[in-house]
């Protein structure tokens, strides 16, 4: 126990040498000096002075202060263990009510760990979760903490080892978790036998070179404080981000606006597949148009590896397929605009020209049936009746559409090329038979039931969804942390100082003083 020692190890010489009166002191101005010693890396003098400051008070509150601050340096800053183990070992014994027992306990159990004595590492941690469970209100990351302690306390204390380094064991059960957290791509070469035995040795090396670390105290080097309190501060705050970012969320419905806001990200254009024969003059190519328009004629792709000239000739002038944006508009205007296996008017191309053939194109058709409606009202109304059985009945009842309405609202197939951006987002999101939601169109509002979807060249809201969802929850979780920071500057305390003040004027008194 603590009171039957006078002092914890590194605070037994020369307290009385300390400049700082502590007895004469207040708490804040003890935690003050205590602080601005830690800040410059004076551990060892900032000990002394808490435990002065334990060894000087009577006050139950005041003394576990000055213990777990005492606990904090040996743990924290020094990586001292074995002295961190006692004071934590106190502090849980005294203060088995403080909000801070489930902390003294786990810290304990880290300690013990790290002294690689597992089983009272595993008692300690057992007691967070069996003594401090969640319903007494501490926090529930403690407790997730402590189950993960005793299951790797567990695994080194099973005796099914795969080395002993200085008596010090490597478990399978260790082993094999070091293979599990190899990434996918890489983990495979560590599952030979020769991967294993690689493996194994860069372990022993690991351990042989942290025990070496650990004898000549290196934990306790100013420099090796510094940079494990760096990388400890950048672990805490990249934790607590990535806790705040998780609790972003993407709605489906969002998901949804996003998709109809971006649709023209999801479609493919109208493309055409086509040959061209390109050669150096008008009569020329005048000359090739009347070849191919005669019976029995070579076909276009023979004539085009004869006297084509562009590239495309040796395969026949195949030009592949493009979009209307792929190409220059003085020769998309004309291509689009032929029919399936025409050729067309010969075309300069400033200093050639060219006459092109048509082999393919896609079609962006669809079929349906809807029916049209003067108010958003009338539209809800229907749609809680509708159904695929009644739909054309209640088109011919209820819709205003007088060119569709006699005929079950019936619109024959079309090109979506040729309908409104309303229409077409509906039909995207729509499968075969589906009725859609009423949308507006126009100023009236309408329903929709889709039939046939040709050369769908709208990708469906399913396949794009993951890639949608990935774009809108990063979003999120930026907003999520940036709001996180904001509220955290907005509810401090902050002063700056980068500039220094400019020197006030002398008053006039202060003037007439002089």
């Amino acid at each position: 126990m603590f009171q039957k020692k006078a002092i914890y190890p590194l605070a037994i010489l020369a307290i009385v040498s300390l400049s700082f009166s502590v007895i004469a002191a207040t708490l804040s101005d003890v935690l003050k000096k205590g602080e601005e010693l830690t800040a410059n890396g004076k551990f060892d003098e900032a000990v002394k002075l808490y435990s002065q400051a334990l060894e000087g008070t009577k006050d139950k509150g005041e003394k576990e202060k000055w213990q777990k601050e005492i606990a904090e340096i040996y743990f924290t800053k020094l990586q001292n263990y074995a002295s961190a183990s006692e004071v934590y070992a106190d502090l849980a014994e005294l203060y088995p009510k403080s909000k801070d027992a489930a902390l003294y306990c786990y810290r304990l159990g880290v300690s013990y760990e790290q002294l690689a004595d597992f089983v009272k590492a595993g008692e300690a941690y057992q007691k967070v979760i069996m003594q401090y469970p969640k319903k007494k209100g501490y926090p529930a990351e403690i407790e997730s903490l402590a189950s993960d302690g005793i299951d790797r306390c567990f695994k080194r204390n099973v005796k099914d080892n795969v080395a002993l380094v200085n008596g010090k064991p490597i478990t399978r059960l260790e082993f094999e978790d070091e293979i599990a957290n190899i990434p996918g791509p890489y983990r495979s070469q560590y599952q030979t036998e020769e991967g294993k035995e690689k493996l194994l040795d860069y372990l022993i090396e690991r351990n042989l070179l942290l025990n070496e670390a650990e004898r000549q105290n290196l934990a306790g080097d100013y420099e090796a404080i510094k940079r494990l309190a760096d990388a400890r501060m950048k672990i805490l705050i990249n934790f607590l981000l990535e806790r705040e970012r998780g609790k972003a969320t993407v709605p489906e419905a969002e998901i949804t606006k996003y998709y109809q806001e971006h649709l023209k990200e999801y479609t493919t254009p109208e493309q055409v597949r086509t040959r061209e024969i390109v050669v150096k003059t008008e009569k020329e190519a005048q000359d090739l148009l009347k070849q191919l328009s005669k019976k029995g004629a070579a076909p276009f792709e023979t004539l085009a590896v004869k006297k084509s000239i562009a590239p495309t000739a040796k395969n026949g002038g195949d030009m592949g397929l493009f979009s209307r944006e792929q190409r220059s508009k003085e020769i998309t205007d004309i291509i689009f605009a032929l029919k399936k296996g025409t050729v067309s008017r010969v075309v300069p191309l400033e200093p050639k020209f060219a006459i092109f053939k048509l082999e393919d194109k896609t079609k962006r058709e669809a079929s349906g049936c809807w029916i049209l409606l003067n108010t958003k009202e009338e539209a809800e109304k229907l749609l809680k009746e509708i159904t695929a059985a009644n739909f054309d009945s209640l088109a011919k009842k209820n819709s205003v559409d007088s060119e569709t309405k006699e005929k079950g609202g019936n619109l024959g197939k079309f090109s979506l090329a040729d309908k409104p951006k309303e229409l077409r987002q509906v039909i995207a999101l729509l499968k075969k038979g589906e009725i859609s939601k009423s949308f507006k169109i126009y100023t009236q509002y309408a329903l929709y039931r889709l039939e046939e979807r040709k050369a769908q060249t709208v990708k469906a809201l399913e396949q794009v969804k993951p890639q949608i969802q990935g774009t809108l929850l990063r979003q999120k979780q930026k907003e999520a942390q940036d709001n996180f920071i904001s509220n955290l500057k907005s509810k401090a305390d902050i002063k700056k100082f980068l500039k220094p003040e400019e020197e006030k004027p002398p008053t006039p008194v202060e003037e007439k003083k002089e």
